[in-house]
């Protein structure tokens, strides 16, 4: 459970760093897309809690890791369409 939890997040950071290493005018219009990866990851983190505390993984979460998954791949989609672009 921790490891699965720890490459999701590990996944986020890969997405911040692709990020930063863009230039200017694809990054200001990439922020979108990592926000809203973010704002995923907060929601998983949020449910990750719960699972500690049931020491098992729960139904949301596993829903919530679908969406996160879903998030990570349209960022890096659109990533590669900007570098393409750009």
């Amino acid at each position: 459970m921790l490891e699965r939890h720890a490459a999701n997040s590990e996944k986020l950071e890969n997405c911040l760093t692709q990020l930063k290493s863009m230039p200017m005018a694809p990054k200001s219009k990439m922020w979108k897309f990592y926000n809203t990866t973010r704002a995923a990851f907060t929601e998983l983190d949020r449910e990750f809690v719960e699972c500690r505390r049931l020491k098992k993984v729960t139904l949301k979460y596993t829903e919530l890791e679908k969406t996160f998954e879903d998030c990570v791949t349209v960022f890096e989609q659109w990533a590669i369409m900007a570098a393409l672009t750009y």
